[in-house]
């Protein structure tokens, strides 16, 4: 059955599969705000603009209980999940519960100080949430009445739930932000953008695999739960990290100069490549997947057999500890980036130069091939992105902009752009015909150390200081999301192959699977307001 509050003050019921309505419940209040089903499926609970809140038996249509005892609008209602206790929220700033038979008012709570617009109550019932224009989410013990967990936001919040095993609640804010918290520590796990007006409601799917929002930009939108992901600790801080082009190992560069296999699916152990010489600073596969290489802290760069795990190529290729590594699209090449200010090209097999070393002012920090292989970027500590001829070693461009050093540098699977991550916290996008801004992300507090396209060239991801992962809409350059997890500085960032999830790796000794199939649109409406 499905309950739609109508304009008349009446709340209709339909069968949920034909559409046909089945039942009127006649309210006499001016408007119905809220309705919610007890959990049985027995008894309706409706919230008006006439300070009352009202209970209705399903089958007969007939109103068995009037709660009254708020001085203004009831915005929302919530069943326990025994159905003899109901909760409502009002534009009074209290929330009250009830006997559900009685309609005898149990307990007021107190401490928002604006109107108060969803109540939940955790499956268990052990926990009641409120969302109020003051701000905040209150979480409070609906036994004694007391606050015990104030989860804070930057603007009002209009709707708060809980999810199905009751550890976490997810929060629906007029930025536009849903935001999802561990309800037992009030800590703040995801914070998911995608919506471009206020959020207005929010619903976890059952099993809690998604959650679906609306909002005043006309738009629902279907989320993954973020803020849950696979944690593996790893042996040492994550410094690289790498996708096996078939999505099935992750290869990781650590500070204690290993190369840690992982399966990419559940970071199950896969074994190890290495020991290498230093910290391994980058880490890339070849395209066909045969080869693993590492750039490592003394200068060297070392090539694997992936399958066989036999070393093939080591070879001291800087003065100075070498920053990136990466593989040309044919899997020929290598480049190489350092701190010695160069960056050199070798082959991929036996570690002989082959192409030009090209010179820069300051330490190069990264360097990349363009899918045809055509051309190479690299990332200075001078501020400045340069794209040269691979094959002449020319530079052809010389990109400006940041106010800070450039840390790394990405070509979108198209070649048509690059992305490049920043000191001065932002990632920029640039076209590579004629090396103009493209895009401004912004979003992180403090340096992005690393930046990648997905997949379909259609999102950026960027890895921070700040202990966050970014996502970005590479088109119109929103962020769609901010993962919270990392206690320290995440360092490398990369998509799956499929582009439905990406491996960050951080100074605290882990790296996170985050599931990134976000922010999906489902479907248009008009946009409404309260």
């Amino acid at each position: 059955t499905l309950a739609v509050s109508a304009g008349d003050g009446s709340v209709v019921l339909h069968d949920a599969a034909s559409g046909r309505p089945t039942t009127s419940l006649q309210d006499r209040s001016v408007a119905v705000y809220a309705v919610a089903f007890s959990a049985d499926g027995r008894r309706v609970a409706t919230g008006s603009r006439d300070r009352t809140a009202r209970i209705w038996d399903v089958e007969s249509g007939r109103e068995t209980a009037v709660l009254r005892g708020h001085e203004g609008s009831v915005y929302a209602v919530a069943w326990f999940a025994d159905g003899g206790t109901v909760a409502t929220a009002s534009h009074d700033g209290t929330v009250q519960t009830w006997d559900a038979d009685t309609g005898r008012p149990r307990l007021t709570l107190r401490g928002h100080t604006d109107r108060v617009f969803d109540v939940a109550v955790a499956p268990d019932g052990r926990c009641l949430a409120s969302a109020s224009e003051d701000g905040t989410v209150r979480l409070w013990d609906p036994v004694t009445g007391q606050e015990t967990a104030c989860l804070r936001h930057p603007c009002r919040v209009n709707a708060v739930a809980f999810a199905a095993g009751g550890d976490r609640v997810a929060t629906a804010a007029a930025d536009g932000v849903l935001r999802i918290w561990d309800a037992a520590r009030g800590v703040e796990t995801a914070h998911l953008r995608g919506h471009t007006a206020a959020a207005w409601s929010v619903a976890w799917a059952p099993g809690d695999a998604r959650l679906a929002t609306g909002a005043a930009d006309g738009t629902a939108r279907l989320w993954d739960p973020d803020g849950r992901a696979d944690v593996a600790a790893l042996d040492g801080r994550v410094l690289s990290t790498a996708y096996s082009p078939d999505g099935a190992l992750l290869a990781t560069g650590m500070e204690n100069a290993e190369i840690l296999l992982r399966d990419a699916a559940t970071l199950a152990d896969r074994g190890r490549l290495g020991p290498a010489m230093g910290r391994v600073h980058g880490v890339a596969w070849s395209p066909d997947g045969d080869l693993v290489a590492a750039a490592c802290d003394d200068g060297a760069v070392f090539v694997w057999d992936a399958a066989s795990r036999e070393r093939l190529v080591a070879v001291q290729a800087h003065a100075k500890r070498v920053y990136a590594v990466g593989f040309s699209g044919d899997g020929r090449r290598l480049v190489t980036a350092s701190e010695d200010r160069t960056v050199s090209v070798r082959d991929a097999r036996t570690g002989a130069v082959t192409g030009p070393v090209l010179q820069h002012p300051r330490r190069a920090f990264c360097a990349a091939f363009s899918p045809d292989g055509a051309t190479i970027a690299t990332a200075c500590e001078d501020r400045f992105v340069r794209l040269w001829d691979a094959v002449a070693g020319e530079e052809t461009m010389r990109l400006e902009g940041h106010a800070g050093p450039v840390n790394w540098v990405a070509f979108a699977p198209a070649g048509d752009r690059i992305a490049t991550a920043s000191s001065d916290g932002t990632v920029r996008l640039w076209r590579t015909s004629d090396g103009s801004l493209d895009r401004v992300l912004t979003g992180p507090a403090s340096q992005v150390w690393k930046a990648a396209f997905s997949p379909d060239g259609c999102r950026v991801a960027g890895a921070a200081a700040d202990g966050t992962v970014h996502l970005w809409n590479a088109s119109s350059g929103r962020e769609a999301l901010s993962l919270r997890g990392h206690r320290d500085q995440v360092w490398c960032v990369a998509f799956a192959p499929d582009g439905r999830s990406l491996v960050s790796g951080s100074w605290d000794g882990t790296a996170r699977l985050w599931g990134v199939a976000t922010a999906e649109i489902v479907r248009r409406r008009a946009a409404t307001s309260r």
